[in-house]
């Protein structure tokens, strides 16, 4: 909240997500953001920015490959980064295979699949695309998208919300600290964590699907801060 105006709430849900990315190996379905807005200019592009500075293995699509994408997805297990993700209403041929990487990666166990050239001809290749991804986008994201995120809308800033200057070699500077205490607090916290996950018990108001996004962020907030709850 030091650099960005966000809707309230959003900074708790912000910092759990982060902390989330750092336990994958403990979640059964990873919740995506959706960082939305109805114009552009309203800080989704420095929410991503800030999120590359404290999340578990970053990893921006901007320049990468569709075939070097879904390698590193599945030997690195990045936390990915996708700017401009209107783009994925589109039905591109590099829209289509992210969007379905997209699709498949929210419950941990089911692959994405595609079709390689081999010398003459061809074979199928599995990937497993279970991770943490945060998309940033003007409009809408599609049905698919929208039913496995949890949504932080943001709006243009107005003259009386003052904000700090985004720099990324301060703001670098900043989180190096930062980051060595998420990692330090996820390796300590794994096991308590995983159980808080095993038991987590999200409002009845909740539907199923939406209570499966938020289980993950509850039960670090359990561990972290149960006063929160």
């Amino acid at each position: 909240s030091r650099y960005l105006v966000l809707p309230q709430g959003a900074p708790l849900a912000l910092a759990a997500w982060t902390l989330c990315t750092w336990l994958v190996d403990v979640f059964e379905v990873s919740p995506y953001l959706a960082i939305t807005s109805a114009e552009k200019r309203c800080g989704k592009t420095t929410l991503l920015d800030l999120l590359s500075f404290v999340v578990r293995e970053p990893l921006a699509t901007a320049n990468i490959s569709e075939a070097a994408l879904f390698r590193a997805v599945q030997e690195l297990r990045p936390t990915l980064l996708i700017d401009e993700a209107q783009h994925l209403r589109e039905r591109s041929e590099r829209s289509a295979a992210l969007h379905d990487l997209l699709a498949a990666g929210h419950v941990r166990g089911r692959p994405a699949y595609r079709i390689a050239r081999a010398g003459d001809g061809f074979r199928l290749e599995r990937y497993e695309a279970f991770g943490f991804k945060a998309i940033a986008l003007v409009g809408e994201p599609t049905d698919i998208l929208a039913d496995r995120s949890i949504r932080i809308r943001m709006h243009r800033r107005a003259p009386h919300e003052p904000v700090t200057r985004f720099r990324r070699l301060h703001v670098k500077s900043e989180t190096l600290e930062l980051r060595k205490r998420l990692e330090s607090w996820a390796l300590v916290n794994e096991a308590r964590v995983r159980e808080a996950y095993l038991g987590a018990d999200p409002p009845d108001w909740l539907n199923d699907r939406a209570a499966d996004n938020w289980a993950a962020l509850w039960a670090v907030v359990e561990v972290a801060d149960p006063t929160r709850l």
